[in-house]
């Protein structure tokens, strides 16, 4: 029996659907997984669970003709399932899963979405419950999962560890996803305040952010410009804690088990804070909050109503620090 899952969103997005795959291969699933990028595909890499990875472009999703070819072959695989990860609720996912042909297709059903989301094409839509994005992936079981302690998993192969506190100060640009990010004078204050060497993660589009961080360092950090998402996370198993905001790095420590403070704002860490035990969450709360891709606005554009985003500047480095080993 084979499976294909659809994982187009993010990085993150495909790590927290690896548990789903997990037991989809416990059931004796032939696992196949569509991705939206490069990066995504890296972060299956020598995953056990997951026997291909096709990548199809998320941008090439709204141009439908020059991807006939890869759909031909997604319908020609004969798939017995498909699952579309969560979150999903998106016209050209649901298209996609559609075309795709597999005998049963999984999604969730969203409160936010009519009509044109197209979710009708699928064949069961289980109902969005308030929960982890790891466990709602796993809902779209029919036979539930037994597993009571589900981890996310990213095999970055053997490392020695250092006394290194990682630090990814950034985030996606896309979706407003900017909106995220701990001010930089704070990490910069954090990081001169700490008694270990430091590595910052800094990705293509955080240079400009980063260049903001650096005029307020009064020591020296290394700096990782790595594009290769396999050897980000090498570099990041490789630390003794990693402080990040809601990101895709901060999925990443966590699935290669690197203690995690995750720095969460406008967005909701019930939804996606890191998925173990050995994390520290920290935000500053406000009525308001969570305010961006939760529950009731996915994939829908947040204006703050503040002047400023205190969910974010009112956490100082002196409540971070604390939780630093």
């Amino acid at each position: 029996m084979k499976a294909l899952v659809i994982s187009v969103a993010g990085i993150g997005n495909t790590l927290m659907a690896t548990p789903l795959i997990h037991e989809l291969r416990k059931q004796g699933k032939e696992v196949h997984v569509l991705v939206g990028n490069k990066p995504g595909a890296e972060a299956l890499k020598n995953n056990d669970d997951v026997k291909k990875v096709i990548i199809m472009s998320k941008s090439k999703f709204k141009a439908l003709l020059p991807n006939l070819r890869l759909l031909r072959s997604l319908k020609k695989a004969n798939y017995d399932e498909s699952y579309m990860v969560f979150p999903g609720n998106r016209w050209f996912f649901n298209l996609i899963s559609f075309l795709a042909g597999a005998k049963k297709r999984y999604a969730h059903r969203y409160p936010n979405k009519n009509f044109r989301s197209l979710s009708f094409l699928n064949s069961k839509l289980v109902e969005m419950q308030k929960t982890h994005d790891v466990i709602q992936n796993l809902n779209l079981l029919e036979k539930g999962y037994k597993n009571s302690k589900p981890r996310m998993v990213l095999n970055a192969g053997s490392v020695k560890k250092k006394a290194i506190i990682g630090i990814h100060p950034g985030s996606s640009t896309a979706s407003d996803m900017e909106m995220k990010r701990w001010p930089e004078k704070y990490y910069a204050e954090l990081i001169n305040k700490l008694k270990y060497p430091v590595r910052v993660f800094i990705g293509p589009d955080e240079e400009d952010s980063f260049k903001l961080l650096k005029k307020y360092l009064t020591r020296e950090v290394e700096e990782i410009r790595e594009k290769s998402i396999f050897k980000v996370a090498k570099k990041i198993k490789e630390c003794k804690q990693f402080i990040a905001n809601d990101s895709g790095l901060m999925h990443i420590a966590t699935a290669v088990e690197v203690p995690v403070i995750g720095i969460f704002g406008p967005t909701d860490p019930m939804r996606n804070d890191p998925f173990t035990d050995n994390k520290i969450v920290l935000t500053h709360k406000m009525s308001c909050q969570p305010c961006s891709h939760t529950f009731h606005n996915l994939g829908q554009s947040v204006e703050c109503i503040h002047s400023e985003r205190f969910c974010l500047t009112k956490l100082k480095p002196r409540e971070v620090l604390k939780y630093v080993k």
